[in-house]
């Protein structure tokens, strides 16, 4: 199991939760997906299968252009 922490800056209200998981668990391989609006982070886990850069891009898809990978 992979674990990817993205912080997208764009990110506010139940309306971007929505748009944001919906398209990254079309992602194949992706397990769960949690926006946290507090500290406008994404959480992804996922099985190995979608890289990092299919990740950013269904976000970018979603409509959310700033998305930066989280240490």
């Amino acid at each position: 199991m992979a674990i990817e922490q993205l912080l997208v800056p764009e990110v506010s209200g139940d309306q971007s939760v929505r748009n944001i998981s919906r398209t990254v668990n079309e992602v194949p391989g992706v397990r769960m997906v949690v926006v946290n609006l507090a500290d406008k982070s994404v959480r992804i886990e996922h099985d190995g299968r979608a890289n990092l850069e299919t990740l950013i891009q269904a976000i970018n898809d979603a409509g959310y252009e700033q998305v930066a990978v989280l240490a």
